[in-house]
């Protein structure tokens, strides 16, 4: 495995201008966190790639239908994968199963429960999985320029008051994670409530949430 301090600002233009590789990918070839590799982008002064421009980028190296292969495999699904006709770049694949869709309505998964939804009881052993796939799928990761030395926040977000209000608990309680202000904010679709951490809690987050991922489900 190459060293960081072998990394040079020519090195790094090569991987992440000419070649096209994500932080992630630049990440995993030198052993560190993507962090690192952001803090030598910025360090050579190299521009870091907009979130449209990484989105466009994985998917002409195919990376995106990736994940729900994974999914696909876990499950033992048969069915195609199917690339979306309303949006480019975005496949899914449908399943049914009465006792499935039964269990999933007792936890609040009904129509428009986006909006509605509670924070469901989650066993222990499997809440940091659980909060992992939440994150994956309504969270996000940002650098405030604001705060150059220690740029790094996270974010969870919720249409649903309760169920913000419960992750946030669940995370405090059961994580060890310090309570966060829950921010509420207007949007074109109703409202949306949200908690943010900064750099070094979100170092700590992100080790606990993906420190036992062994079969890789989740978004890189």
């Amino acid at each position: 495995m190459r060293k960081l301090s072998d990394l040079s600002k020519e090195k790094l233009t090569s991987l992440y201008l000419n070649e096209k590789k994500s932080m992630g990918d630049i990440a995993k070839i030198y052993g560190v966190s993507r962090t690192a590799i952001y803090k030598r982008l910025k360090i050579y002064a190299i521009k870091q790639r907009s979130k449209s421009e990484a989105r466009i980028e994985a998917q002409k190296q195919d990376k995106l239908p990736q994940l729900i292969e994974k999914v696909k495999k876990v499950t033992g699904s048969e069915h195609k994968i199917t690339p979306s006709r309303h949006q480019k770049g975005l496949y899914y694949f449908h399943f049914a199963r009465e006792k499935l869709a039964a269990d999933l309505a007792k936890l609040g998964v009904l129509p428009r429960k986006s909006l509605t939804v509670k924070f469901p009881q989650v066993p222990e052993k499997h809440l940091a999985d659980f909060i992992r796939g939440i994150f994956d799928g309504d969270g996000s990761v940002f650098f405030d320029k604001r705060r150059p030395k220690f740029p790094l926040r996270s974010k969870f977000v919720s249409g649903s008051e309760a169920f913000i209000e419960g992750l946030q608990k669940a995370i405090e309680d059961y994580l060890g994670m310090p309570k966060r202000t829950i921010y509420k904010q207007k949007t074109k679709n109703g409202w949306s409530h949200m908690f943010i951490y900064g750099h070094k809690d979100s170092t700590k987050l992100f080790e606990i949430l993906y420190k036992n991922t062994q079969n890789g489900l989740f978004r890189t």
